[in-house]
Order: structure tokens, then C-alpha cells, then sequence
């Protein structure tokens, strides 16, 4: 199937590159995506994703693999803290905190960060269908690509989606799962919520 028959009447503007590239250099197309992984890769499913309007795809979870909706839907998972209080970054997790936080401040965070947000978001909602459309609420609200084809793409992979099953874990089934543990792996995950907080406090007086 060609660029045009995969994504109906909508262009494919990342994948009309590759094939542009290709064909000028004589390459192929395989080639192509292995030199930009993984800019351009994830633009092309992004892109052909996005032909269907998030409104409608996402309370029906259609940007969910079938494998990942199984699972997540047989994973019993409690409801952990009210909307009010995720909106607000008021959770025992001050990592999420300091996520939140900095999406409100900057309309950003780090693409690791992010996925760490959306995982719990997700283990923190009972209603699958309510943890799904209210993590696309907040990215819409407060990320500056909310809206956008590459902001529904990273919350929609934190569901499950451009992802493979993993070894079973509580609250995820057999979606990938991110821990605190993991991000102080990764980097200084205490040293990244205390700068957030001080400048949340610096910049948001408090109210006695």
C-alpha cells in the first residue's frame, strides 16, 4: 500500500520524505529509516495515526493496540487520587509532582519524563477509559503540543501503543511499566523534583 492508500485523503508529510529521500539516493526505503531512527520512524506513525481525529479516536481507545486494551482491561488498578488533585500535582509521587509541575510552567518536560507521567497516570485510574482521556486532557491543557499528532503519540504509547507486551506487572498487565526506582537509574530524580518545587514556590505565592 502506497503513502496515499495507507493514510486515506490525508498526506503523510514524514513518510512522502522518506520515500523522496529514497528514490534521490538510489536507497532503500528500509535504509532510510534504520539513518533516522528514531526521528523519523515516529513521525510516519504519528502521522498516519493522526488521520483520525483524536475526539473520536481516543474515548474509544482506538490508538490502543488490541493486546495492550486486553490486558489493561483485565488489570485490576484502584482509583489512587481525585482529577483535582492530579491537575494540581498534589500525589505521594513527587517525581509525577514535579512532572506536572513542569508541564504547567513551561507547556513541557522531558520525553522520559513524560512517559514516566503517563504510565502513572495510567496504574492510577480504576476506569481505564477515564485514566486514558484524562491524561490527553491535561496534555492538551497544558503541553504546547497538546492537540498535536506528537502529543497524542506519546500519551497513547504510554497505553500500549508502537509497543511490544512485557513481562506481567500489577496495575500494567503486560504494558510497560516505569518505576521510581527506574528513574533514579536514569538521572537525579530527587535533585529534578526539588528544583521544580522551588520554582513552582518562587513563582506561585503561597495562599494562607
Amino acid at each position: 500500500m502506497d503513502a496515499k492508500g495507507a493514510t486515506g485523503a490525508y498526506d503523510n508529510p514524514a513518510l512522502d520524505f522518506a520515500v523522496e529521500t529514497a528514490d534521490s539516493l538510489n536507497l532503500p526505503l528500509f535504509t532510510v529509516f534504520a539513518l533516522t531512527d528514531p526521528v523519523l520512524p515516529k513521525l510516519i506513525f504519528v502521522e498516519t495515526d493522526a488521520v483520525v481525529p483524536p475526539r473520536i479516536a481516543y474515548p474509544k481507545l482506538a490508538w490502543s493496540a488490541p493486546w495492550a486494551r486486553k490486558t489493561l482491561e483485565s488489570t485490576f488498578r484502584e482509583n489512587a487520587f481525585s482529577k483535582a488533585d492530579l491537575e494540581s500535582a498534589n500525589t505521594d509521587d513527587p517525581y509525577w509532582n514535579a512532572a506536572q509541575l513542569e508541564m504547567i510552567l513551561t507547556g513541557k518536560m522531558h520525553n522520559y519524563m513524560r512517559m514516566y507521567w503517563g504510565k502513572k497516570i495510567l496504574s492510577w485510574f480504576r476506569n481505564l477509559r477515564e485514566a486514558y482521556s484524562f491524561a490527553i486532557e491535561l496534555n492538551d491543557r497544558y503541553s504546547l503540543d497538546g492537540r498535536d499528532p506528537n502529543g497524542y503519540a506519546g500519551v497513547a504509547w504510554c497505553f500500549g501503543r508502537h509497543d511490544r507486551p512485557w513481562p506481567h506487572r500489577d496495575g500494567f498487565g503486560s504494558v510497560r511499566s516505569m518505576t521510581p526506582e527506574g528513574l533514579r537509574r536514569k538521572f537525579d530524580a530527587d535533585l529534578y523534583a526539588e528544583r521544580m518545587q522551588k520554582i513552582y514556590n518562587a513563582r506561585i505565592p503561597e495562599v494562607s
